[in-house]
């Protein structure tokens, strides 16, 4: 969250025993929007998160309606006004049976859904915007409280180490570090936000039933040109049949960012693929890392998973035109 990393007037090293009502753990889009409607309802929260600051890498682009329903009028203004509304998501199939056989290479609808007509909600929908400004949007509410009242503390490069039911069972006892510094904290509630590798979960012996699978996507935020006018109102899917390169989908969702339009394109990419952009290292859970990958790469792969493949042309080192037939 910007601008945070200590309690305000307050030495970290002395937050020893320090009484919340709530620890929420993580401000990512989940733990921020726990924390504003919390502190809006007037409960005392001290939210933590582990990074020194906020991530600005390509994650989940869309809030929907039901998640604005919690949070302050004000808060929901401001997020409707830094994003687009889409009307809902729509299913295409390409087929290679349709692209040889008979020379068909449109896509081909599969299901169509609405996102609207189903609340009475004003802004119902399915609202677009990049991650990291729909945190920036939370934490400036935050921020707010931050120095209008003392229900809100917030701290950053902070870590979730232990914690244990309280003998009076009606609290639980958190042990955080902060730059080296071990504080307790007694809360009425711990939520965990921490996201698939939840420490929260970790430390209490949580199961996570299931399993990991390895897949590779490239996620592109760039202008386009020249496509049809579903793509910008609607997120739409695109999967492909096929054989190595060929087999995949593509998502894409509009976004409020350099008109005529703009969009969050994932394109899900084949073994051989991802191996040809490690970089030879891995990230700490054992995830390989990728280079950085060049304009012209985007464009084969794109060209790759799409019939027929579209005309792309970069402009600029991050950014690219378009063109493909929905």
């Amino acid at each position: 969250m910007e601008g945070w990393g200590r309690e305000r007037g307050r030495d970290r090293r002395r937050m020893a025993d320090h009484e919340v009502d709530v620890l929420v753990v993580g401000a990512g889009p989940v733990g921020l929007t726990a924390a504003v409607g919390l502190v809006d309802r007037g409960v005392r929260v001290l939210l933590i998160d582990a990074l020194a600051a906020p991530s600005t890498q390509t994650k989940s682009s869309i809030t929907h309606h039901r998640t604005l329903e919690l949070l302050p009028a004000h808060v929901v203004d401001e997020q409707q006004a830094a994003s687009c509304l889409l009307r809902g998501l729509s299913l295409y199939e390409s087929l290679r049976a349709d692209r040889e056989e008979r020379g068909d290479s449109r896509v081909k609808l599969v299901l169509a859904v609405d996102a609207q007509g189903h609340s009475d909600f004003a802004g119902e929908g399915l609202w677009a915007q990049q991650q990291w400004k729909t945190e920036q949007n939370l934490s400036k509410y935050l921020n707010r409280k931050l120095d209008e009242t003392g229900q809100m503390h917030a701290l950053r490069s902070t870590r979730l180490v232990s914690a244990k039911h309280a003998q009076d069972g009606a609290s639980v006892l958190v042990t955080i570090e902060t730059d080296g510094v071990l504080s307790t904290v007694r809360c009425k509630f711990l939520i965990g936000c921490d996201g698939a590798h939840s420490t929260v979960r970790k430390t209490l012996n949580i199961r996570f039933d299931g399993e990991t699978m390895s897949e590779g996507f490239l996620a592109l935020h760039a202008s386009f040109s020249g496509v049809a006018r579903e793509m910008t109102e609607r997120g739409v899917i695109i999967f492909s049949d096929g054989d190595g390169d060929e087999a995949g989908f593509v998502f894409s969702i509009p976004q409020p960012n350099d008109p005529p339009y703009s969009a969050l394109v994932i394109i899900d990419l084949s073994p051989k693929q991802c191996e040809s952009f490690y970089n030879g290292q891995r990230d700490k859970h054992g995830n390989h890392l990728m280079r950085e990958i060049t304009p012209e790469e985007v464009i084969d792969i794109a060209r790759s998973v799409f019939y027929p493949p579209p005309e792309v042309r970069p402009i600029s080192r991050r950014v690219l035109l378009v063109s493909f037939q929905a």
